[in-house]
């Protein structure tokens, strides 16, 4: 039952079924770890219910067995815990079995650290290790981060020479890697000899927006239509052609054609129109997306407190952000970036100081160099008498020379000669 949860995304209920095994006294086998494993990463506090099931598994003497140690990487890296991953990967004594190197190199790749992920390839081929599919799936996905088209290419070719079976799913991921990599020439290549369901469709969509061709990607998207069904991801993609195009009818009649399927309160593409319609300035229709969203995340959030604030309602966009706090989000870089240009725009010093401050703490290095950009426009614009000097320093080497400059030109623009005469002496060094 632990293992039927998990295998269809039912962590919470396969965490229950396990708890209650517990209760009633019965010990788990290494076959119980490693589903409970499976579905902790899916569960809420995911990473504490790793945490405890390793430490559990350590107690019951399961900790040296291979299929464990493989489902222990593998719940670390899901739950975002690459550290955990690192350390359970580094304690493994025997590295010839497949999937201990398969977990870690999914995990890194999950977590967008795709060069580790790559480096573990490389080494695992050193090591005579032969990859399987799973491998080579997580691999095309670290070349599609990377934007490593000609490492994508070397892949493609070993898959090809090694005959696996391109025709499945590895063949999405190889097209969805040069959809990602922007080539769109060998993406539909790969597309014309491939068994075409609703994934292989979505990236070759995805392959024409990304470079640009947002008509051949609407002329594909009807065309798809006549095969399969589209899901919430092809409908994200849809739409960023649309906003390309600024094709708001268009727009309007791929949301509709989203609605009736049921679609409109999924999260990513409740995003997406939220975004869409904020740009095109219609913020009501914005606003009722937001409204009718089942699920609420931060993403959705930080896209309508983006669309009021892009729009000039600046109460509602002050509203929206301490809501999104009330409901127990805190802001990220990105939505601190969209705060801070809001108040780089509204002369809103004190308020934009203080939520850069708050959200990093002091931990400045999980900061951009954007955010410092939008804080000096803001001092500029608003005649703050500090120095930008202190400010400077907390900025992530070597960015010093960028920030001058950039105070430098804003100090032009608002004519403040005098701060600007000081700065010069710092552009350069």
């Amino acid at each position: 039952m632990i293992a039927g949860y998990a295998q269809h995304g039912h962590g919470d209920k396969a965490m229950h079924i396990f708890q209650c095994m517990l209760q009633n006294g019965e010990p788990p086998d290494k076959v119980t770890f490693i589903g409970a494993l499976k579905a902790s990463s899916m569960a809420q506090q995911s990473y504490a219910l790793c945490r405890q099931l390793h430490t559990f598994i350590v107690e019951m003497g399961y900790d040296k067995d291979e299929f464990v140690q493989s489902s222990i990487i593998d719940g670390y890296g899901k739950c975002g815990d690459l550290v955990g991953a690192w350390k359970e990967f580094d304690c493994v004594q025997d590295k010839s079995i497949l999937t201990i190197w398969n977990a870690m190199i999914t995990g890194c790749c999950s977590q967008g650290c795709f060069e580790d992920g790559f480096h573990l390839f490389v080494i695992m081929q050193d090591s005579n290790i032969i990859p399987d599919v799973v491998t080579l799936m997580s691999i095309l996905k670290a070349c599609a981060g990377l934007d490593a088209l000609d490492d994508g290419r070397i892949i493609h070719v070993f898959i090809v020479e090694h005959l696996y079976d391109v025709k499945s799913q590895l063949g999405n991921a190889i097209l969805d890697m040069y959809a990602k990599c922007k080539s769109v020439f060998d993406a539909a290549k790969v597309f014309e000899i491939l068994q075409k369901d609703v994934v292989t469709w979505t990236a070759m969509i995805g392959a024409y927006v990304s470079s640009g061709n947002d008509t051949l990607a609407l002329q594909h998207f009807q065309h798809m239509q006549e095969h399969v069904e589209p899901n919430e991801i092809t409908y994200t993609n849809v739409l960023k052609a649309c906003f390309s195009l600024a094709s708001i009818e268009d727009a309007k009649l791929i949301h509709s054609a989203a609605v009736s399927r049921g679609l409109e309160t999924e999260t990513l593409l409740g995003g997406a129109l939220v975004d869409l319609y904020s740009k095109c300035g219609s913020i009501e229709d914005a606003s009722n997306v937001f409204a009718n969203s089942s699920k609420r995340t931060l993403v959705i959030w930080s896209s309508m407190f983006a669309g009021f604030a892009m729009n000039g309602r600046h109460g509602l966009a002050w509203k929206c952000f301490q809501d999104m706090q009330c409901d127990g989000f805190q802001p990220d870089c990105i939505t601190v970036l969209c705060l801070l240009s809001a108040c780089s725009q509204w002369g809103s010093i004190e308020e934009g100081l203080k939520n850069f401050e708050s959200t990093f703490q002091g931990h400045f290095a999980d900061s951009w160099m954007e955010h410092y950009t939008c804080l000096l426009d803001l001092l500029v614009k608003a005649g703050f008498p500090k120095e930008p000097k202190g400010l400077v320093k907390t900025m992530p080497s070597p960015s010093d020379s960028i920030a001058w400059m950039t105070f430098l030109h804003n100090c032009q623009i608002y004519g403040d000669a005098e701060r600007a005469y000081k700065c010069f002496g710092h552009v350069g060094r």
